[in-house]
């Protein structure tokens, strides 16, 4: 018959590996250690953070508290309380509450009441005008930004003809001035340019 081919060798080591060094598990512990400290510093900070939010709100003015403008001009969100017999307070505390407060007129963005926003608190402001005061308005229609001034010499001012605390009918205005009223708490404002 044919020819049968060759059994091909077997093959028989004649040593066996080294066997692998025992993991130890010390890289595992210390990255698990990192990564778990990063974790902390997180959680920390970001409880720092709340904290120092709650306690910027709980320094920042309450309802019937009077602010100055240049807490508007600087864009400081949690303004500190200042006497509302300051010429400079031109705004007063109306309502504060967390971020989805509306303000006393059910408002917020059109509302007759201004307003400062930071991440937890929002405050709803109304006018602190004295009456028979004068007033500069400048920067934009929407939220103008507003100075005591003398009521003589050229700048566009106007004069606080009245200041009716516990009321907000506007009829109670004389002809000629323009009312502004707010709800809560209630109070009027009768206000006349002054023309040099």
């Amino acid at each position: 018959g044919p020819p049968v081919p060759p059994t091909p060798p077997q093959y028989y080591p004649t040593s066996y590996p080294p066997p692998r060094p025992a993991r130890s598990g010390t890289p595992l512990i210390i990255a698990g250690s990192i990564v778990l400290a990063f974790g902390l510093l997180g959680i920390f900070g970001r409880a720092g953070d709340l904290l120092s939010q709650r306690q910027s709100a709980a320094r920042s003015a309450d309802v019937g508290q009077c602010i100055g403008e240049y807490n508007f001009e600087k864009h400081i969100v949690t303004p500190a309380p200042q006497d509302c017999g300051k010429p400079d307070s031109i705004f007063e505390v109306a309502a504060k509450g967390g971020v989805s407060l509306k303000c006393p007129d059910g408002k917020l963005e059109d509302s007759d009441y201004a307003f400062l926003r930071d991440g937890t608190t929002t405050l709803c402001l109304m006018l602190n005008f004295r009456q028979g005061q004068c007033y500069t308005a400048s920067g934009v229609t929407k939220n103008p930004v507003f100075a005591v001034t003398a009521c003589e010499g050229s700048l566009p001012r106007f004069r606080v003809v009245k200041r009716i605390n516990g009321n907000s009918d506007a009829t109670l205005c004389p002809a000629g001035t323009k009312a502004i009223s707010y709800p809560v708490p209630e109070r009027l404002y009768c206000l006349q340019p002054v023309r040099t």
